[in-house]
């Protein structure tokens, strides 16, 4: 049986939901960041992440991730 991740947790694929009021479900909303790399090393990564977090921010997404993670 196939598992997904689901709010932080690994799920059977059966069990997995979208709330029909999920707004990236009823909008398509969602926030991305593309990152380039020179070495292996991200450029630029705390300006990267400020502005994740504010585009998250703006659509009342949580952002799972600290600054550090970057």
């Amino acid at each position: 049986m196939s598992k997904v991740y689901m709010n932080g947790k690994l799920i059977p694929e059966r069990d997995a939901t979208i709330s029909v009021f999920d707004r990236s479900y009823l909008y398509g909303e969602g926030v991305f960041e593309t990152i380039r790399a020179y070495n292996g090393r991200p450029a630029f990564p705390d300006m990267h992440y400020h502005r994740l977090k504010a585009n998250c921010e703006k659509l009342k997404i949580e952002l799972p991730v600290d600054e550090y993670a970057f």
